[in-house]
């Protein structure tokens, strides 16, 4: 990243790099974004809201969750260790860098964690190793050595002892009881891999289908849990907590695969899986070692509000539907596998044939997929959870749905446990859902998620994590009604065109409502039931249920969230008749993302990336490319980029509305305030698909990214792990407030965790000092700086060589109106100057100390601007028609001085010139021989082509010409060049020293 330093830069630049053209601050005005302008302390209920009693349990877990660590002492004997020795041969201790966590689980210091991130301190036959030594750091900050006490090589697992002085204790998290854990609880893995920070991610409980095998040894399946957390590489060792903060298990991330950009199919077939060991079997691998180790009660916190979460109501839908899930296979009934590979305990690998279905009417009618029957008629068995199998007949497949009804072949009287259909129609936008599945007969898959849109071409489409495991299965709500059957792609493998990609979060399911529709023949004459016939009605509590704090959300930000697409023109309007009366231009669709409205007055938030295509360098919007925008209301809008900034990847673009039309503005939060493992949405328009939710947690902060394709490190942004994938980009991130805390700007999909926002405090700040300049707005330059003040704009500081300070404007005037047009805030201010005209004088009026006084400011072009603050001299252009005879008297006298020929005359007189106003104090300190009313002719310019090197004289006749030949010559180092000017009849060579400006 290139570095300014800013003892170079000349004053004015200073001045100019220092403030902003129009910065805003607090107003009381009721028509202001209030939040826009300056962070509002939250009340007692909008935190309530936001630190549920499980956010609140984990923060206070995270203090006994330790960063482990393995050193050696570095000496120039061991520079295998690719380390250089810059201790003069004494040595010092140097960290083996790698993402560790160790959990404390006693005030005397037990810490567990992994046995392969503490390998190297176990030494020859399991002694403490003389050349490696263990510490941990605590989130206080302190620091201890540490030492293997027990280890179970199987297991994978060390028992750790922390050397502490007399009577000293450390924190520590409380041990739970993973016996007692069911299928679908909500979970939260926490980890400490650095030094100073803390990585969360959340989801719920999964049970393995079969075996499981970790670093070359088998384990039984109940030792582990599984998690549709995305437990990356950063969690090795890091703690599965319950919604109290009570320990279930150590995360072992082993089998994970390094992340690739741009996986191949083959990647993608490969093993990956993380599992987590279970306390239960911590306590049998260390038995009474573990005795000083706090045990959770059997009925933790009975008071809490945390014992009433309505996500547990997933863990009770799954013990509660789990015999209605069962296993389809398609061939010969002694052929069905019965379990996963060892390395596959998610049962992602399915093979083709094998899946799961929901049985919908006790008679023995079931529901699957079409791609899992295929075009059987006669060979379909059906697996219950009780080992016993039926054969079934297919009645009817749907391939267009992906739907499978299935008839089995029961013994007279006999009745299986099925689900209650519910109304699909009735889903609400972000609301929990529980997907089942069980393919191999005897295990429950598990997810948790979110309705993330509606109706998406005929199907519901959902945040949640989906692999051919759950293909078939039920989606159900927080009811326990089936609302849905999953269409999960066949394979580990999902395609995007010709693209293998990982999981991206978003996922589908075929509504039940037309489910209902297509088979309602079949159910007439075979189901026991009404209830398949017509969809329930749904009482009042049972919309309370299943509402959520996710769904109040996007209900209260629809009106404020866009979707961006970026258009480019295909030719001009049609010419002569045109029979279907099209008029405007056609535009194909280039590019999309996201956006955010921030301002009543169609101001809105997006990512530079997202709008580059529409830009040109300068940051001024293509002719030929335009902006289209809808919100999740339905109503569209064209937009116009109004400025960018590159650094932050930020982009404001202006909604064209209709006069006196107004647009919803979202409620900016405080992203300081986000605590790691919080509950965030985003919402926005991935792979085009628009108004789409996700959910997930803070998973860290204060994250630095390097983006393929971007300018710079991004740092300082918000971790996330909701599904932030392409389209996404520009889009909000919001608390359960519905505040805006973040700008989703980059992400690998929900399975990676690996989403990026920048926080919106930054956003914010940006906003002010550089998205609302004249620089990066491009608009005349006024000079000065308005602020809302107690509902008033207020000058707050004036630039010294701008048109406010020549038109008598001072610090602390009040602007009443412009153009004789009142000003509700500072932000009315700014867009009426992107109105104004350079050269033409705007009317100010003010208030100074009482008094109404009326000020008239000539703005400068935003051209005449940057060449002052590129060189510290401001010009105009020279009236031709008026001093046509000056003009050519200088084209005449640069001539002859450039060529040496004292009676040469040109082959071509300039037509223009530019005329210096004013130049910098500083510049002429530094010996910049130019005056006011100098005539500013052209400068000497390098000139490289294939074969040869030249000096060229360029002559300045208009301002782009200047401004062209100074853009060219800028550098982020001010370097001088060789200016030619007309003073007093003679020319001057001048050394003018130019600096790359943005």
């Amino acid at each position: 990243m290139i570095q300014i330093s800013k003892t170079s830069l000349p004053l004015t630049l200073l001045l100019t790099l220092a403030t902003a053209e129009h910065a805003i601050c607090q107003s009381t005005d009721s028509t202001v974004n209030h939040s826009l302008l300056r962070v509002r302390k939250p009340t007692a209920q909008e935190i309530q809201r936001r630190l549920t009693p499980r956010t609140r349990a984990v923060q206070e877990a995270m203090k006994g969750i330790a960063h482990v660590f393995v050193k050696f002492l570095r000496t120039k004997s061991r520079r295998g260790f690719g380390q250089h020795d810059s201790t003069g041969g004494k040595g010092k201790f140097v960290k083996v860098e790698r993402p560790t966590s160790g959990v404390i689980l006693s005030a005397k210091g037990l810490v567990v964690t992994n046995l392969h991130l503490v390998a190297e301190a176990l030494g020859a036959a399991g002694k403490r190793s003389k050349d490696f030594w263990l510490e941990a750091v605590l989130s206080d900050g302190r620091s201890f050595a540490a030492k293997i006490i027990a280890k179970d090589e199987r297991l994978d697992l060390a028992l750790l002892e922390l050397r502490l002085a007399e009577n000293e204790r450390v924190p520590f998290v409380t041990l739970g009881d993973s016996a007692k854990v069911r299928p679908g609880e909500p979970v939260i893995a926490v980890g400490h891999p650095e030094a100073k920070a803390y990585f969360a991610f959340a989801g719920c409980v999964a049970f393995a289908n079969g075996p499981v095998e970790l670093r070359g040894k088998l384990l039984d399946k109940n030792e582990v849990f599984l998690s549709d957390a995305p437990l990356l590489a950063q969690m090795d060792g890091a703690a599965l907590l319950n919604r109290f903060g009570h320990v279930l298990g150590i995360c072992n991330p082993s089998h994970i695969l390094p992340r690739k950009a741009e996986p191949t199919e083959e990647d993608l077939r490969k093993p990956d899986y993380a599992v987590v060991i279970t306390t239960e079997s911590m306590r049998k691998a260390f038995g009474k070692k573990l005795d000083s180790a706090s045990l959770a009660s059997s009925s933790p916190a009975k008071s809490g509000a945390a014992a009433t979460e309505s996500d547990m109501a997933a863990a009770g839908i799954v013990h509660r539907l789990r015999d209605s899930i069962v296993s389809i296979f398609v061939g010969a009934k002694d052929e069905r596998p019965k379990q996963p590979a060892p390395t596959d305990p998610y049962a992602k690998s399915i093979v083709k044939g094998l899946g799961s279905g929901v049985i919908v009417d006790k008679t023995g009618l079931v529901l699957t997929n079409a791609h899992i029957v295929g075009a059987a008629s006669s060979s379909v068995f059906v697996t219950l959870r009780s080992g016993k199998t039926y054969k079934g007949e297919v009645l009817h497949r749907r391939r267009h749905g992906n739907t499978a009804l299935i008839k089995l072949d029961l013994p007279g009287g006999k009745e299986l446990p099925s689900l209650d259909l519910g109304d699909s129609s009735a889903g609400m936008l972000g609301e929990t859902v529980v997907l089942l599945g069980n393919p191999y007969g005897h295990t429950s898959t598990v997810a948790v998620g979110f309705l993330s849109s509606l109706d998406r071409l005929g199907q519901l489409q959902l945040s949640a994590r989906v692999h051919s495991g759950l293909s078939g299965g039920a989606l159900v709500d927080l009811t326990g009604r089936l609302i849905g059957i999953i269409n999960a792609p066949p394979g580990i493998v999902h395609m995007r065109g010709n693209d293998p990609i990982r999981e991206t979060g978003i996922a589908f399911a075929t509504p039940i409502d037309k489910i209902r529709k297509w088979y309602r023949d079949d159910f007439t004459k075979y189901a026991s039931a009404m209830s398949l016939h017509v969809a329930p009605s749904i009482s009042s509590a049972e919309k309370k249920l299943r509402s959520s704090a996710i769904s109040r959300v996007v209900e209260q930000t629809r009106n404020s969230l866009l979707n961006v697409y970026i258009e480019i023109a295909l030719g001009g309007a049609p010419k002569g008749f045109n029979p279907f009366g099209e008029s405007k231009k056609r535009f194909r669709r280039v590019g999309m993302g996201s956006g955010v409205i921030i301002d009543r007055t169609g101001l809105a938030i997006t990512n530079w990336h997202v709008v580059d295509a529409v830009t040109r360098r300068g940051g001024e919007q293509r002719k030929d490319h335009g902006i289209s925008v809808s919100l999740p209301n339905g109503k569209t809008y064209e937009a116009k980029v109004l400025s960018t900034s590159r650094d932050d990847d930020l982009a404001l673009i202006k909604l064209v509305l209709a006069d006196g039309e107004t647009v919803t503005p979202i409620a900016l939060g405080d992203s300081d305030a986000l605590l790691v493992g919080e509950r965030v949405v985003a919402i926005g328009n991935p792979f085009g698909q628009a108004n789409t939710v996700t959910v997930g947690v803070v998973s860290a902060k204060d994250r630095s990214l390097a983006i393929k394709g971007r300018v710079r490190l991004y740092r300082g942004l918000i971790r996330t792990d909701a599904g932030i994938n392409p389209g996404n980009s520009g889009g909000a991130l919001l608390d359960l407030n519905g505040h805006l805390v973040g700008i989703n700007s980059a992400g690998s999909g929900w399975s990676g965790g690996n989403g990026f926002a920048i926080p919106v405090n930054h956003v914010r700040n940006t906003f002010r000092n550089k998205l609302l300049s004249a620089e990066r707005l491009r608009s005349a330059f006024v000079g000065l700086i308005a602020r809302d003040v107690d509902g008033h704009v207020v000058v707050s500081s004036v630039n010294p060589f701008g048109p406010a300070a020549r038109a008598g404007i001072k610090r602390q005037d009040r602007i009443v109106s412009v153009g004789g047009k009142k000003l509700s805030s500072s932000i009315d201010f700014v867009q009426m100057l992107l109105a104004a005209k350079a050269g033409e004088p705007i009317t100010l009026q003010i208030e100074r100390d009482g008094e109404r006084l009326v000020k008239k400011a000539i703005p400068l072009s935003n051209a005449v601007w940057k060449i002052f603050r590129q060189s510290g001299i401001e010009v105009t252009p020279v009236d031709y028609r008026r001093q046509s005879e000056l003009v050519r008297a200088a084209s005449v006298a640069l001539h002859r001085k450039y060529s040496g020929d004292s009676t040469g005359q040109p082959m071509e007189l300039m037509v223009g010139a530019l005329r210096v106003v004013q130049v910098h104090p500083g510049e002429q300190k530094r010996g910049l021989d130019i005056r006011a009313d100098d005539l500013l002719l052209g400068v000497s310019m390098q000139i490289e082509d294939v074969h040869t090197k030249r000096t060229e004289l360029v002559r300045f006749q208009k301002l782009a010409d200047v401004s062209r030949s100074f853009d060219s010559l800028a550098k982020y180092e001010a370097q001088n060049w060789e200016c030619w000017v007309f003073r007093d009849g003679k020319i001057r060579q001048v050394w003018v020293p130019v600096l790359k400006v943005r």
